[in-house]
């Protein structure tokens, strides 16, 4: 149900700590509002990538969800992405 763009290799030399996604059968914007109630801030659009979300046919969904994480975030703030995600997700039916 949800499509990493990219690399999914965890591996440092080949991996940055921001994450696009789609949500299949959800416009991207709705993504950003449900996790915001839970104060976990992702974002959506083309993020200047406006030829590649256009590419990948992604603007009649609103582009793509992005989740952008540091060294500052910690684990815990990772699992409650996921989990809130995941209660998203179970919640729309998706």
């Amino acid at each position: 149900r949800v499509r990493v763009l990219g690399s999914t290799d965890s591996a440092r030399a080949t991996r940055v700590p921001t994450v696009a996604f789609t949500v299949d059968g959800c416009h991207a914007s709705e993504v950003p509002l449900a996790l915001d109630r839970q104060r976990i801030a992702v974002r959506f659009g083309h993020f200047y990538a406006h030829r590649a979300v256009e590419a990948l046919d992604l603007h009649e969904r609103g582009g793509v969800v992005r989740a952008s994480l540091l060294h500052y975030n910690t684990h815990e703030e990772v699992e409650r992405l996921i989990r809130s995600l995941d209660e998203f997700l179970t919640s729309a039916g998706r």
